[in-house]
This record gives structure tokens, C-alpha cells and sequence, in this order.
């Protein structure tokens, strides 16, 4: 309740996001009518998840948001392994079953309500193109795990998602070309003077 306290003592004008919603129904209806949004993650699809399920089911789909939070908290059938992003779809497919809505009309709400509340803009051909060169980055990091030190995998990936990011706030208008063909060279002289150590 203490979170609720200051939420109401501090107006957010531009929304919020609770991340990872757990909590109880109560709860996600103060956080809708402070204007919120709720995240739910792959604790929905788990047996025990009635409370979850009930936020699911209440939750407006104009305030509905659906993520992973990789690496953690695979949902079914995936529970106990490592989650990845691709992983949403199970969550997804779940609360479309408990709103018994189709999975496309879900996916299309909470696609617009993420695009809204992150002020991302429609260019797919670029967003595609960053998320080709970040799996292509990370297979090549997973098959080389065998053959290099794990530091240096762990390097490997956060340049790839460094320079992704990078790209995507600059396709997005975020940060000037300049900018990002700045950062992208810095981070790669860096990977490769790190990947060159013993």
C-alpha cells in the first residue's frame, strides 16, 4: 500500500507501467484509475496463478501490457528454463484465452498500447532489420560457447544489445545518426580489445 501512497501523492502525467504485475486485484484496479498501465508476465499461465488470472481477466485491454521479464519466469510450458523474449506468446495466448478474445486481437491492442506508451513509431523494416543482426549476434555468441570464456560471451551480448538499442533510438528519432555511429564504434573498438585478452 505504501507504493499506492506515493503514486497518489505524485501525479504522473504521462502514465506508468507496473512491471511484472503480482499483486492483487484491488491493487490493479487503484493503479487503473491513477492511469497506469499492468504488465503481466508468465506467472499467469503457472497452476497456482487465480489471483493473476482474475487481473487478467478485469484488466481493460486499452490498459493491457504482456512481457517476459527475461531471463526470468518462463511460463508454461517453458517453466524453469531460461525465458527469451520469443516466450511472450505463451503468456499472450493465456490471457487471450482467460479474456476469450482471439490471440490477434490482443496482440494488436497491446502492441498499440506499448507503441503509445513508449512513443515508438511504425518502421518495421528497420525494427526487423535490428532484431536479424541482434539473433544473428547472439547465435554466433550461444555456438562459440564451448570455445570461449563465458566473460566473454557475456560481453559479446551486451554489445549486441547495446548496438541494437542504440540503432532502434535512432531509427525512433530518439538520438542523430552521428550519435549512434558513435556509440556503435566505441562499443565495438571496446568488445574487440576485451574479446583479443586471454
Amino acid at each position: 500500500m505504501d507504493m499506492l501512497d506515493v503514486l497518489k501523492n505524485h501525479k504522473i502525467n504521462n502514465g506508468f507501467v507496473m512491471h511484472c504485475f503480482s499483486s492483487s486485484l484491488e491493487i490493479a484496479k487503484e493503479i487503473i484509475k491513477l492511469g497506469g498501465y499492468i504488465s503481466i508476465a508468465g506467472p499467469v499461465t503457472f497452476k497456482n496463478a487465480k489471483g493473476l488470472i482474475d487481473v487478467a481477466k478485469y484488466v481493460p485491454l486499452d490498459k493491457l501490457l504482456v512481457e517476459t521479464d527475461a531471463p526470468y519466469l518462463s511460463p508454461e510450458p517453458l517453466r524453469g528454463r531460461r525465458n527469451e523474449p520469443a516466450n511472450v506468446k505463451y503468456t499472450a495466448q493465456k490471457i487471450a484465452d482467460i479474456k476469450e478474445i482471439s490471440l490477434e486481437l490482443l496482440a494488436e491492442a497491446t502492441t498499440k498500447n506499448a507503441k503509445g506508451f513508449y512513443k515508438i513509431k511504425n518502421n518495421w523494416k528497420n525494427a526487423k532489420q535490428i532484431y536479424i543482426m541482434w539473433k544473428t549476434l547472439y547465435n554466433a555468441s550461444v555456438k562459440n560457447l564451448m570455445e570461449v570464456q563465458k566473460v566473454k560471451v557475456v560481453v559479446t551480448l551486451f554489445a549486441a544489445g547495446l548496438v541494437a538499442e542504440t540503432i532502434a533510438l535512432n531509427v525512433n528519432g530518439i538520438i542523430p545518426k552521428f550519435v549512434s555511429v558513435g556509440i556503435c564504434f566505441i562499443v565495438g573498438a571496446i568488445t574487440g580489445f576485451a574479446l583479443r585478452q586471454k
